[in-house]
């Protein structure tokens, strides 16, 4: 049986609009889309993937759980591709031992790629999709060895893939950069909203407009030579910043790290006993 283009895994905030624009792109009978615990009604237009359909792309978009190797090896034997780009955000090293598990050898087999998302759902991931640009780097590599044309073709096309359907795409070598630069870039999103968490502790609302004015003033009054940014000093929920602070800190012990979800905790306690007022900025 012909392998159709691309089959997508996880139907949540990420798959959904990968979904789309691959569909938009390549067509619904080329693209389709599982996850285990979503079926998504008729009015998403999503195309089910079926037990016997092979493809030339797997797009994982599901968390990495307990099992995530596993699993993403369950669904290399089933679904055969060529390619798996992994879009999710992931432990330092985990790609490396998933493409270790997966036996690619002479550069036969399905190779791993890693294409961090960025976006928000306030703004809309699938608008965040067109907008960031989509980096992308392959698992397997070696430097000056004879499989290196070979992998670079892979990862080219894995590329070419992405562009196809809309992305605006950057290939870099290799992916331990591309793994750290998503969990960094989160971890300081979280690190900023913490130091906010304290000074609404420090200010309440005896003294927060006055800190906020002197804050605001700095960066025009320097003409934009010393920077400064407000953020609100809420909760930080979801499934993003946290999750990538706690991958960070299963790898290294990271003090100010520690003190964001330490601090996150206490502001959890305080709205619950609304103990402290947040303000936005």
């Amino acid at each position: 049986m012909e392998k159709r283009t691309a089959v997508v895994l996880g139907l949540g905030e990420i798959g959904q609009p990968i979904y789309k624009m691959l569909a938009e792109a390549y067509g619904t009978d080329e693209v389709r889309g599982w996850d285990s615990g979503f079926h998504p009604p008729p009015s998403l237009g999503i195309s089910r993937a079926m037990d016997e359909q092979t493809f030339n792309f797997m797009h994982i978009c599901y968390p990495q759980l307990p099992g995530f190797i596993e699993s993403v090896k369950e669904y290399n034997a089933q679904y055969e591709p060529e390619h798996i780009i992994v879009h999710s955000t992931v432990s330092p090293g985990i790609l490396e031992a998933l493409q270790g598990a997966l036996r690619f050898i002479d550069a036969q087999g399905a190779l791993i790629h890693y294409s961090p998302v960025r976006g928000n759902l306030r703004d809309g991931m699938f608008k965040a999709l067109f907008h960031y640009t989509k980096y992308i780097g392959s698992a397997y590599h070696r430097e000056g060895a004879s499989l290196s044309v070979m992998l670079s073709a892979r990862l080219k096309e894995a590329g070419s893939h992405l562009e196809g359907a809309g992305f605006t795409v950057k290939q870099v070598n290799g992916i331990e950069g591309l793994v750290w630069a998503k969990l960094l870039d989160l971890a300081w999103y979280g690190l900023n909203i913490a130091f906010y968490q304290e000074l609404e502790r420090i200010t309440g609302d005896n003294f927060y407009e006055i800190v906020k004015d002197f804050i605001t003033s700095t960066p025009i009054e320097s003409n934009g030579k010393a920077r400064r940014e407000l953020f609100y000093g809420g909760f930080i929920g979801g499934h993003c910043v946290t999750q990538a602070i706690e991958k960070i800190l299963a790898d290294r012990e990271v003090p100010m790290l520690r003190a964001v979800l330490d601090s996150n905790l206490k502001r959890a306690v305080e709205l619950a006993y609304d103990e402290k007022p947040t303000h936005h900025p």
